[in-house]
């Protein structure tokens, strides 16, 4: 199996308890959601940090690293704002789940179809 394809779980355990929180009413369930959605985020951070190393050669292996961290953490910061801005703006809490259930459905799309691509089969896994 490749490297690649092995984005595609942490991002699918992002869906599922994203797309779940939006019909949640009990605590507990949201907590279980909430867990599993944060081991897929976490998940997909380490993933990545395998798959970077053959994306680049040594000489751009930092320049890509730095990159990656930088826009990570700005998202990161701004995704707090961002998803309450949403809520200020409609006051529904289900509909900021359903817009990052929608994006890492996007993620996962992406994912499978960066490691079905043709130009990837000839490298290592």
């Amino acid at each position: 199996m490749s490297i690649k394809l092995g984005l595609v779980f942490p991002f699918f355990l992002m869906v599922v308890g994203f797309s779940v929180s939006l019909s949640v009413e009990n605590f507990y369930t949201f907590s279980v959601m909430a867990i599993l959605t944060g081991f897929g985020l976490s998940a997909s951070k380490c993933v990545m940090a395998g798959v970077v190393p053959s994306l680049v050669c040594d000489h751009h292996f930092k320049h890509l690293v730095i990159t990656q961290y930088t826009i990570g953490g700005v998202i990161d910061q701004f995704g707090g704002f961002c998803t309450g801005g949403i809520v200020d703006l409609t006051g529904s809490f289900r509909l900021s789940f359903g817009v990052l259930a929608i994006m890492s459905f996007i993620q996962m799309t992406v994912g499978i179809a960066w490691a079905r691509s043709t130009h990837n089969k000839g490298e290592p896994n």
